[in-house]
C-alpha cells in the first residue's frame, strides 16, 4: 500500500496453498509450504516488510463481559482474571484483547476478544522464517471497520456486514464503528443460485 492524500493499494497477489495446509482455518502442515512460501516472498520483493496477521473470523470468539471496577489500572488484571476463571473457551492458551463499550458508577463494560496462541504462533513463525516482519495481529472484522468508517460522512450506530465466499459466508455486526459479533458460516458444497428476472406479482420494479 502506498500513501498519498490517502492509502491505496498499489498491489496485489497471493500464493495458492495446496490441500491440506489449512483444515478448518487452521495451519494444519506448515513444513508442506516453508520453501515455497519463501521463495514466493522473495520474487514479491516482499523481503523484510511489516505484515499485519490476520486471524481468520472462525478462530475468534467474542465474548461481553461486565468488569466490577472503572479504575483503569485494575482493568487490565480483573479481564486477565475473568478470561483464566470464568470465559469457557473451545481453546486452551487463549491471546485476547478487549475494547471498552461503556462505563456506568461501579463497572466497566467491556467486548473481549480472543484467539487460540498455537494458531498465532505457528504462523508468526512461518512468517518470520520468511523474512517477514509482523507488526499487528488482528482480524478481519478490525479491517473492516477501519476500511468502512474511518471516512464515513454520517456515523451509523448498527451496521451489518456479509460477506459471501465460496465455501463461506462471513457475518459482521457493528455497534458504533467496533465489532461486536462476528460468525463464519460454512457453505460446504454451496453453488451460487441463478435468480430469475422475472418480476414478482406485487412488488415494483425501479429502472
Amino acid at each position: 500500500m502506498r500513501k498519498k492524500k490517502a492509502w491505496t493499494i498499489d498491489r496485489s497477489g497471493f500464493l495458492a496453498f495446496p490441500d491440506g495446509i489449512i483444515v478448518d482455518d487452521q495451519l494444519a502442515n506448515a513444513a508442506g509450504i516453508r520453501g515455497s512460501f519463501k521463495k514466493w516472498v522473495h520474487k514479491e520483493k516482499l523481503t523484510g516488510a511489516s505484515v499485519t496477521l490476520a486471524v481468520p473470523t472462525s478462530q475468534i470468539i467474542v465474548r461481553k463481559m461486565r468488569i466490577p471496577s472503572t479504575n483503569t489500572k485494575e482493568l487490565r488484571y480483573l479481564i486477565e482474571l475473568e478470561v483464566e476463571t470464568t470465559l469457557h473457551l473451545p481453546f486452551e492458551e487463549p491471546v485476547y484483547d478487549y475494547l471498552i463499550m461503556s462505563k456506568d458508577e461501579e463497572s466497566t463494560h467491556v467486548l473481549i476478544f480472543a484467539a487460540p496462541l498455537k494458531l498465532i504462533r505457528s504462523a508468526v513463525e512461518l512468517l518470520q522464517e520468511a523474512r517477514l516482519r509482523v507488526k499487528m495481529v488482528s482480524f478481519p472484522a478490525a479491517a473492516l471497520a477501519k476500511s468502512l468508517f474511518t471516512q464515513q460522512a454520517e456515523k451509523t450506530s448498527e451496521t451489518m456486514v456479509i460477506h459471501l465466499g465460496d465455501m463461506a459466508m462471513e457475518i459482521f455486526m457493528f455497534h458504533e464503528g467496533s465489532p461486536i459479533f462476528m460468525r463464519t458460516i460454512s457453505l460446504g458444497a454451496w453453488q451460487p443460485r441463478v435468480w430469475s428476472v422475472e418480476p414478482v406479482p406485487g412488488w415494483r420494479t425501479n429502472r
